[in-house]
């Protein structure tokens, strides 16, 4: 319903700014678009802010995940995105379990 009404870009810029925090929702007409359609839909009052896809943790998954889909090597990712090697080779596997990416086949020819 936010991202339909404001659209996405400022509903990602909003969550980047405030997610994870209280935020006191205004109680007269506000001229920024979003926490005037807070004050609309919400109403006046303190709220805490998801982060949503705006956590450090999603946006490591995404980093990753589009990291491997370029075709860079585990070692290169971890680098890259600055997290464990572990870390890329749990999110790989749990990739390839959701098929977000494609599993690499081992060639059985002799």
């Amino acid at each position: 319903m936010m991202e339909r009404d404001l659209g996405v870009q400022k509903v990602r810029a909003f969550l980047i700014e405030r997610g994870g925090r209280e935020f006191e929702v205004p109680s007269r007409p506000d001229p920024d678009p979003t926490r005037e359609w807070l004050r609309r839909v919400m109403g006046k009052g303190r709220i805490t802010v998801p982060k949503g896809p705006t956590s450090h943790a999603a946006r490591q998954r995404l980093a990753i995940l589009q990291n491997l889909r370029e075709g860079r090597s585990i070692s290169q990712t971890a680098f890259r995105v600055g997290c464990h090697l572990r870390t890329v080779r749990r999110r790989k596997v749990e990739f390839i379990e959701r098929n977000l990416l494609i599993s690499p086949t081992k060639d059985t020819a002799p």
